[in-house]
């Protein structure tokens, strides 16, 4: 993880450490969702809903479409894409820029247009 939140020498230093609390958000609420469900009484609403599914929550370039040549890991959503170094795999930069997608997020723009 992180060990600081400071200044950026490169643009790539940012995008990796926000990479990083992202994922560990996403893995704390997760774990939060865990332990919720099995302990109701935890966390101040006694509400009669009955608990979402978490795929409802799941952001939208997360959800499975069809065309996907990938398989995702629950636990780490982006673990089969990323090699040791966090770094998009030779084959996912490959189809991204095959199929004219953005090389940081997937989306359908290129990398310079890139709002994330």
């Amino acid at each position: 993880m992180a060990s600081h939140l400071g200044n950026f020498d490169r643009l790539q230093e940012l995008i990796d450490i926000t990479l990083e609390l992202n994922t560990r958000y996403h893995e704390r609420q997760k774990e939060k969702g865990c332990h919720q469900e099995k302990n109701p009484s935890i966390g101040g609403s006694n509400s009669s809903k009955p608990p979402q599914s978490s795929s409802s929550k799941k952001p939208y370039h997360m959800k499975n479409k069809k065309g996907n040549n990938f398989q995702v890991s629950k636990d780490k959503p982006h673990a089969s894409l990323l090699n040791k170094e966090n770094k998009l795999i030779g084959s996912e930069k490959e189809r991204r820029i095959k199929e004219g997608l953005c090389n940081y997020c997937g989306g359908k723009h290129p990398f310079e247009k890139c709002l994330k």
